[in-house]
């Protein structure tokens, strides 16, 4: 291999590289963006929820209080003003959507580059099944990466020792990325169960988490609204409950 050719490779190695930092800081953002974006629309439901529940209390002392029906009418309870929120909200989703576009873009930006430039280039030297990545052994390498990194969770699973032609995608780990690290930074995972099911042209995987703690209901719902949100295609959430949380992944050949 010549030095020009080595020089390329370097040069779509780094471009790559930092396509893919750019995403993740990307995702990262947009994840940020989303949080805040539920705070707000908490704010929201609180201040209209105070008024509610100050016209009940005003309609309760209407019926009992000794006081006359037109002094009660008189201290009339003002519409929350929501205005500053709603504003707040209205650009906030506008940068949700702008962030959006630029990971969408990015993300084919990579696909682009793994298709068109490393897939032809390898073949240029190597047989197809010798450059792509077989997903399974890759996955239980991951899964060993991950117990090492964080030893304070139980992790259980079976390695299956059966051949399938599933590769290891970006768009995967990617999706991977997003939910482990959620998992343990926002949810607080102690465990987590890994079923895995072998298709011809498929594999499935389970993820069942277990919490440290219970959080409410709100903050439950909020922590399922921000994940699926930065979960790729392959990723879907099939139960959240205050004590397990359970997620699948199916990958395609």
């Amino acid at each position: 291999m010549d030095e020009k050719k080595i020089d390329k490779d370097q040069l779509m190695s780094d471009l790559a590289a930092y396509l893919s930092e750019e995403y993740m800081e990307c995702v990262a953002e947009k994840e940020k963006f989303i949080e805040e974006k539920y705070k707000l629309e908490e704010e929201k439901e609180r201040l209209i929820r105070c008024v509610m529940l100050e016209k009940e209390k005003r309609q309760i002392r209407s019926v009992f209080s000794p006081l006359s029906l037109d002094e009660n009418l008189m201290e009339e309870v003002k519409e929350p003003d929501t205005r500053e929120v709603e504003h707040a909200l209205d650009v906030l989703s506008k940068n949700i959507r702008k962030i959006q576009k630029k990971c969408d873009r990015l993300k084919s930006y990579l696909k682009g580059l793994e298709e068109t430039y490393f897939v032809v280039s390898g073949l240029e030297e190597l047989d197809k099944s010798q450059e792509e990545v077989l997903f399974l052994p890759a996955f239980y390498e991951l899964m060993d990466h991950f117990r090492k990194i964080h030893p304070e969770i139980t992790v259980s699973f079976e390695r299956i020792e059966k051949e399938s032609p599933v590769i290891l995608t970006f768009s995967f780990l990617t999706g991977f990325h997003q939910m482990m690290r959620y998992s343990v930074q926002k949810i607080g995972i102690c465990s987590l169960n890994i079923d895995t099911f072998i298709e011809h042209d498929r594999i499935m995987l389970q993820f069942v988490m277990k919490p440290k703690k219970q959080a409410s209901i709100q903050k439950f719902k909020k922590n399922r609204n921000i994940l699926e949100d930065i979960l790729t295609r392959e990723f879907a959430i099939t139960r959240w409950q205050e004590n397990s949380v359970v997620l699948q992944a199916i990958i395609e050949a």
